[in-house]
């Protein structure tokens, strides 16, 4: 197993990410998994990245070491990069790990890399046994983890880049919570302009709570 400590630099507007990575085939084309970084691929291309390799390394600790010293608070503050965090975390550990288990106890590992001792699997007595239910419960975890590491950037103000879209449509985005307060005195005004004719006389009038309250419901020609 080969560790390195890469760069991925956008051919077209210069910015870079700089991640870790595990592989046997050192030229497998991986670019990068970051949040911001993955959207760039989409956008423009993965034939408009090009990635270099920083430092190989002996083992993951090593690589994260050598990580956080690049991926630091300036790094990540740039707003040539497409890093959301400092380094020495990795992105998503969980890839490519199998639940194992030592009649005891269970914990995630990659295939090869268990201990002597632990069998594929979940425990009898877990209740996530069932697969359907373990990717709900992750789908879930994610989407937490993700809501807190969204929330922690808006009160750092790392939102405030032109390589990204993210945070303008959350529903606690102040943005969004204004415009939706917007749409809704619109609705209000036109409907409040709006002339309704009451069912049981036909007289007319604007539609307001005085004239639906006070009118329709107590008209004199009402049965």
């Amino acid at each position: 197993m080969r560790y390195f400590v890469y760069k991925t630099k956008n051919k077209i507007n210069g910015m870079i990410y700089v991640g870790v990575h595990k592989t046997t085939d050192i030229n497998d084309g991986y670019l990068g998994s970051g949040k911001f970084f993955q959207r760039a691929l989409k956008k423009y291309g993965e034939c408009n990245f090009e990635r270099e390799i920083l430092h190989e390394c002996s083992s993951h600790e090593e690589a994260f070491k050598i990580e956080t010293d690049i991926v630091n608070d300036d790094f990540v503050k740039d707003p040539n990069t497409y890093n959301f965090k400092v380094g020495g975390s990795g992105g998503n550990t969980l890839r490519g790990r199998k639940w194992f288990n030592n009649s005891t106890d269970e914990k995630y590992f990659h295939p090869g890399e268990e201990p002597a001792g632990w069998v594929k699997g979940r425990l009898e007595s877990c209740s996530f046994n069932d697969s359907e239910k373990q990717r709900q419960r992750a789908a879930k975890v994610d989407r937490k983890k993700r809501s807190e590491s969204l929330t922690k950037a808006w009160a750092e103000g790392r939102f405030n880049r032109d390589h990204t879209k993210c945070g303008t449509k959350g529903d606690n985005h102040p943005a969004k919570r204004e415009e939706v307060k917007e749409k809704i005195r619109q609705k209000q005004l036109e409907r409040s302009n709006e002339i309704v004719k009451c069912p049981h006389c036909g007289k007319e009038g604007k539609n307001s709570v005085g004239m639906i309250s006070f009118h329709f419901e107590k008209c004199k020609w009402k049965k």
